[in-house]
């Protein structure tokens, strides 16, 4: 069953990045590659970037919403699990990145892929000590697969304009300088 939801997903996916045509810009696309050092050195930046699919996945109160609500901000979006060993030790450093970069422009939030929803979510947020990350729930893994989130964690990078500029499968050191500098160069090219 697993297998052929991967095969599902992947097929999804080619039809998604083929369905859409963008522009190609590659001064942006080398200025983002230039910034992808350090923790983000295995960060792939799409050429061109892929508009956000309108999958919609839930916040804690249960409203729906998509990866484009959020048009008009860049948007660090982790797809993560309880059970996810990496992500463990990731989250708190999202959480701090959250807050060292909190503006009306950036932002940083969390889907969880648990199929128990905020009832494993909750305790296992307290046991690590996060208190303040944006959390939503995907619990049919839908928008996971359709944006090509096959390991966790893995994080994505959407730009102003709702398109996904980049994905990084894998933990990283979110906090760091370099990211941030990314981010704020990603601000200001989309």
């Amino acid at each position: 069953m697993k297998r052929l939801l991967l095969i599902l997903g992947l097929i999804t996916l080619v039809a998604f990045f083929a369905s859409y045509n963008f522009k190609n810009n590659s001064q942006f696309i080398d200025d983002l590659k230039e910034h992808s050092v350090g923790t983000l050195s295995k960060l792939e930046v799409y050429e061109p970037p892929i508009l956000a699919p309108e999958i919609e996945f839930q916040d804690r109160k249960g409203n729906l919403l998509s990866l484009r609500s959020f048009k008009g901000q860049v948007v660090v979006v982790n797809f993560w699990a309880t059970w996810c060993l990496p992500c463990r030790v990731e989250m708190p450093d999202l959480e701090r990145l959250a807050r060292k970069i909190k503006s009306d422009e950036v932002r940083v939030i969390t889907v969880s892929l648990d199929r128990k929803g905020f009832e494993v979510i909750d305790p296992f947020l307290l046991d690590i000590g996060v208190r303040e990350l944006e959390v939503y729930l995907d619990q049919s893994n839908r928008l996971s697969i359709q944006v090509g989130a096959i390991g966790l964690p893995t994080t994505l990078i959407i730009g102003k304009s709702g398109e996904i500029i980049a994905r990084l499968v894998g933990p990283a050191l979110w906090e760091s300088e370099e990211v941030i500098e990314f981010l704020i160069k990603v601000q200001k090219l989309t």
